[in-house]
């Protein structure tokens, strides 16, 4: 008797799955909290230095250079203050920073997890991931994302001050008026919050994309389409050119190509939002034909 083959499964060859788009609501939490974190810290400074440079002594101080050798008290008051006040933000910002960048990396993970159920379930993927099950490779990934969150946080009043500090050894070197060197010291403080908000645009976005990574691969995910966001005032044209195109876990498309192009750094391969500031996101992809022909493979 002729044996009869079995019967091939007939499926498309892939099937694409929703874009995973981070939660708007996780990214403007992080951002209130290291903008208040920031506001905090230049009120208190405002409060406790401004009003000695503001004295009579210091007016003097800054307005009549001769006087710089013979009043080293104005100079030392003003270092020490600023000192005491890099100290004290240092231990806030740090003692805070776990909490922080746990809360904030936590719920990306718990975010993640729905967004890959739903849009696995819409593949028709007979997958669950079980809530509050977290994958060792997500909760490596998480553990890494904290950190890095927790060092850009304790950068925050390190850089500020070093600015504060720049400003007042400029002006004690050279003198100045006293609402230039209070103007320069705000500026600096609209520096820091901007800084703030671009770390958590940045965080936000690569800790998720990358979370987003390693559930789908643990799953069995071994593709994903990128997809460009549209929005930035300067995208960059490659990714633009990436975005609807499908690409292996195994194999990532460089992600840094305009500085490669212009000679500024080698090539680094990566997943969408690993390039700082980029705001693109995946799609996951399940390749069938592939997976039933590596199953029947003898």
């Amino acid at each position: 008797m002729k044996k009869i083959p079995p019967t091939r499964r007939f499926r498309p060859r892939q099937v694409q799955g929703k874009q995973l788009n981070y939660n708007a609501r996780t990214l403007g939490d992080y951002k209130r909290t290291l903008k208040a974190m920031v506001y905090q810290m230049r009120a208190t400074l405002e409060k406790e230095l401004f009003p000695l440079l503001s004295t009579e002594e210091s007016k003097k101080f800054f307005k009549d250079r001769q006087a710089f050798a013979s009043d080293s008290k104005t100079s030392s008051d003003i270092l020490t203050v600023s000192q005491l006040l890099a100290d004290r933000f240092n231990a806030g910002f740090t003692e805070a920073a776990l909490g922080v960048a746990s809360k904030m990396v936590g719920q990306q993970i718990s975010a993640s997890a729905t967004a890959v159920n739903r849009t696995l379930k819409q593949m028709g993927a007979e997958v669950t991931l079980t809530s509050g099950i977290v994958p060792e490779r997500v909760a490596d990934v998480g553990a890494q994302a904290i950190q890095t969150n927790i060092d850009l946080i304790k950068s925050i009043p390190v850089e500020y001050m070093q600015r504060v500090n720049k400003t007042l050894v400029d002006a004690i070197s050279s003198g100045g008026d006293i609402s230039t060197i209070k103007d320069t010291l705000y500026e600096s403080g609209a520096i820091t919050e901007r800084r703030a908000k671009n770390i958590a645009d940045d965080q936000v976005r690569k800790s998720y994309n990358a979370v987003n990574a390693v559930t789908l691969k643990s799953v069995g995910v071994k593709k994903f389409r990128w997809l460009h966001s549209g929005g930035g005032q300067h995208p960059r044209q490659s990714h633009i050119a990436m975005s609807g195109e499908v690409f292996s876990f195994d194999d990532l498309p460089v992600i840094n190509q305009e500085n490669v192009d212009r000679g500024y750094e080698g090539p680094e391969q990566g997943i969408p939002g690993q390039a700082y500031n980029c705001r693109c996101t995946m799609g996951p992809v399940f390749d069938f034909e592939e997976d039933d022909n590596a199953n029947n493979k003898p």
